[in-house]
């Protein structure tokens, strides 16, 4: 429990950065819309103590409610649009009945939000070859993380995806190809691979492609390649850093997956779902192989 806390802070620091600046700016624009700003001292301090608050009370929230944690950074770039609204239109700003400010910040929050989380100019923001890195650790052993990650069929029932993984099979024809099909979350149906290695370096180094083989051409996240470097850590645990090409990505997404930093997130679960195996199976998973069958010449 104390672990998976301590993974989601460490992956909420982008978001708590943009949190803290966009409430600091909001405070900074409002004391230069009310003719504060002389008191430079003051509105410092205030817009400190003012992004210090939100991004406690929004990144307690984002714990709490892992889901709603992209509200941090919504809520602080629509209080920078407030802002800017009085600045722009002071004359409007102070003939609004209440009811209608509270309107103006409904709407920045879920105007943004929308934008932010929607897919309305994904079509035309498309962007090719998108790098995304991410960093994980695991108290678990290399060669256990390496199974856990990595392993090939003989090996499915050490993998943190064990549960789910309805077929994994090589592929006819297609050397160090495999299909996997698994289920995804919430019993919404499944999905299927097909992952090509190019490298299977044990325990240390893999590389292999991936493919959607039922998306259309041109499909964001469905193609792509991942290497991943795992190296073993001074008290036996594992450093694992992943990088991830996709061949077709959203600008916005690609936002996203940055500040959210998508990749690093991503192993956490996926580590965490092998440690609670492990801690479970102690006799399977103490039996982490060396990386199981060699690639085809």
């Amino acid at each position: 429990m104390l672990r998976t806390l301590k993974r989601r802070i460490y992956r909420n620091r982008r978001r708590a950065l943009i949190c803290f600046a966009g409430f600091f700016a909001f405070s900074i624009l409002k004391s230069i819309d009310n003719g504060t700003l002389g008191d430079l001292g003051m509105s410092l301090f205030v817009a400190i103590a003012l992004g210090l608050i939100m991004t406690v009370l929004l990144g307690t929230l984002a714990l709490i409610i892992n889901k709603w944690r992209a509200l941090m950074e919504i809520t602080a770039v629509a209080s920078i649009l407030i802002a800017l609204f009085g600045l722009l239109a002071p004359a409007l700003e102070t003939t609004l009945p209440p009811w209608a400010h509270i309107g103006l910040v409904w709407a920045a929050t879920f105007g943004f939000g929308s934008f932010y989380g929607g897919t309305l100019l994904d079509t035309y923001t498309r962007r090719e070859k998108v790098t995304l890195h991410g960093r994980a650790r695991s108290t678990l052993p290399v060669e256990t993380v390496w199974t856990g990650l990595f392993g090939l069929p003989a090996e499915v029932a050490q993998r943190y995806d064990a549960d789910d993984v309805m077929v994994y099979e090589p592929v006819a024809d297609e050397p160090n190809t495999y299909r996997v099909v698994e289920r995804l979350p919430d019993g919404i149906g499944q999905i299927e691979e097909h992952q090509t290695y190019l490298l299977r370096d044990a325990p240390h180094n893999v590389r292999h492609t991936w493919r959607v083989p039922s998306a259309p051409d041109g499909t964001p996240f469905c193609t792509g390649l991942i290497e991943a470097i795992l190296t073993s850590t001074r008290k036996g645990g594992t450093r694992l850093a992943v990088t991830t090409t996709v061949d077709v990505y959203s600008a916005r997404m690609a936002l996203y997956a940055w500040v959210d930093d998508h990749v690093g997130r991503t192993q956490d679960d996926k580590l965490a779902s092998l440690e609670t195996r492990a801690a479970a199976h102690p006799a399977t998973h103490d039996l982490g192989t060396a990386g199981g069958a060699p690639l085809a010449p």
